[in-house]
């Protein structure tokens, strides 16, 4: 995995991003990959698999979903200490455009850290750069308890 990440951004959260993203099996499973990481933000790409494929022939809709949630995610992880965890509490995703070929790529930013929730958004578009779908995160983020 060749993950680019702004000349500023600290080595010791890249390794740890990376490898909290390696072994994750949704990543494995989709064969995603994260291409750019900065300060509060974090570009995703999911090569196209016809498994991905609905009934009608486009990419379902839970798969859009999980490409924007990982890159707001992601884009948490970058501003969150190594001893915190965490998840997303709430999405809402609007789907604007189908994507049926083309490999799906995503884009989160942090645009609110709390202490405790944060509010991320995102958008995933197809490989010729169509905005498919635009979403909004609602994400915590706490110190990890013992045993979890």
């Amino acid at each position: 995995m060749n993950i680019k990440a702004h000349q500023d951004f600290p080595q010791k959260k890249f390794l740890s991003i990376k490898r909290i993203f390696n072994k994750s099996p949704i990543s494995k499973f989709l064969k995603a990959e994260i291409e750019l990481l900065s300060s509060g933000f974090a570009r995703i790409r999911i090569p196209f698999r016809s498994d991905f494929l609905q009934g009608f022939g486009v990419v379902q809709g839970g798969i859009i979903a999980t490409a924007g949630d990982m890159a707001a995610a992601i884009a948490l992880l970058t501003l969150i200490e190594s001893n915190e965890t965490m998840a997303t509490i709430d999405l809402k995703i609007n789907f604007l455009t189908p994507i049926k070929t083309s490999d799906i790529f995503s884009e989160g930013k942090i645009i609110h850290k709390g202490s405790l929730i944060s509010l991320g958004e995102f958008e995933v578009k197809t490989s010729e750069g169509i905005l498919a779908a635009k979403g909004i995160s609602t994400l915590t983020s706490r110190v990890k308890r013992k045993g979890i």
